[in-house]
């Protein structure tokens, strides 16, 4: 088939950019994995200082929901808590 047949598609249709229902969900699922893993940066910058005592009260409203699935799903919070643990430990 050659790119000039009316039947076959040119690469071009196929790509990502021209789905935005794929790049809403790519983008719904980078969001959800991003979220728990922002946990375990944060939690080191704040056992180094890089993140001022005062902000904690805006770090337990944002980290919150975690929290609460952690306390609900022992799954969730062994394989969070590890990974925050790993992250709190290193130097």
């Amino acid at each position: 088939m050659s790119d000039s047949d009316p039947i076959s598609p040119s690469r071009s249709q196929f790509a990502v950019w021209h789905r935005p229902d794929l790049l809403l969900a790519a983008g719904g699922m980078l969001m959800l994995l991003s979220y728990p893993l922002s946990a375990g940066p944060v939690i080191w910058m704040f056992h180094r200082s890089y993140i001022p005592p005062w902000s904690m009260g805006i770090l337990m409203v944002v980290y919150g929901p975690l929290e609460y699935g952690c306390d609900q799903v022992p799954l969730l919070d062994a394989t969070l808590g590890e990974y925050i643990r790993w992250w709190r430990d290193l130097p």
